[in-house]
């Protein structure tokens, strides 16, 4: 196993949104293990894979990392509530943060969000509210987002949404994923791979990324085949 950084997110607060120390939380995100592959790599042929468990974050997911930085931001603003759409992580990762902030979080899910993703939700107090068919209708999806929006610009409100195109600076502590994986390998790797379905985030993330001693790492995309099969494609993006 590569070693496993006692660093939390903000110890890469140069490379993230200015928000002073006693405005930052932290619940224990970030610094998740990177694993070595006993069997997966072996198989498709690639001696030194690793695997980041990023299933280890407080909530469960990396949308961890993007909750701390936009969570702290609301603080440093003064937000009383936050009002988000989620599926499912994003806010699970919301409703912890929130609730470590003391600001009221009401979700949104989409029809058919996983019910134990709603009951942990409700375990850190948010207010839930599904819409029939949100998430599966084009036009109602378009609606709840339309109205939402509308709600969060008369109260003054941002509407947080886990990808680069709608919060940028919050984004920036997904990022923080690659830092540690610099730090936990005794050099660059050759490849990062990424779930496809990232796409949200392909604005953020580079087509490759300077490790040490000027070493390039190609960030290449992992993309779901039939049985749960994963077909690499390298290159960037």
């Amino acid at each position: 196993m590569a070693q496993r950084i006692l660093k939390t997110i903000w110890t890469y607060a140069e490379h993230l949104p200015s928000v002073p120390k006693a405005s930052r939380l932290y619940l224990g995100e970030g610094g998740t293990p990177l694993v070595k592959s006993r069997y997966i790599g072996n198989a498709i042929g690639l001696e030194h894979l690793y695997f980041k468990l990023e299933n280890l974050n407080p909530t469960g997911s990396y949308k961890d990392r993007f909750a701390s930085v936009l969570v702290s931001q609301m603080q440093v603003a003064g937000q009383k509530v936050c009002i988000a759409t989620s599926s499912g992580n994003t806010g699970a990762a919301l409703s912890a943060f929130c609730a470590a902030a003391g600001i009221r979080c009401v979700l949104v899910v989409v029809d058919g969000a996983p019910i134990p993703k709603i009951r942990q939700m409700q375990l850190y107090g948010a207010e839930i509210l599904m819409v029939k068919d949100f998430g599966k209708s084009a036009r109602v999806t378009g609606e709840v987002f339309t109205r939402l929006a509308e709600i969060c610009q008369d109260h003054r409100l941002p509407l947080p949404i886990s990808a680069f195109y709608y919060c940028p600076s919050a984004m920036q502590g997904v990022q923080t994923m690659v830092y540690e994986i610099m730090e936990q390998l005794p050099q660059a790797p050759d490849h990062i791979f990424r779930p496809r379905r990232w796409r949200p985030y392909a604005g953020y993330w580079p087509g490759s990324i300077v490790g040490k001693g000027g070493y390039q790492s190609a960030l290449c995309t992992a993309r779901r085949q039939r049985y749960h099969c994963f077909s690499l494609t390298v290159g960037a993006g």
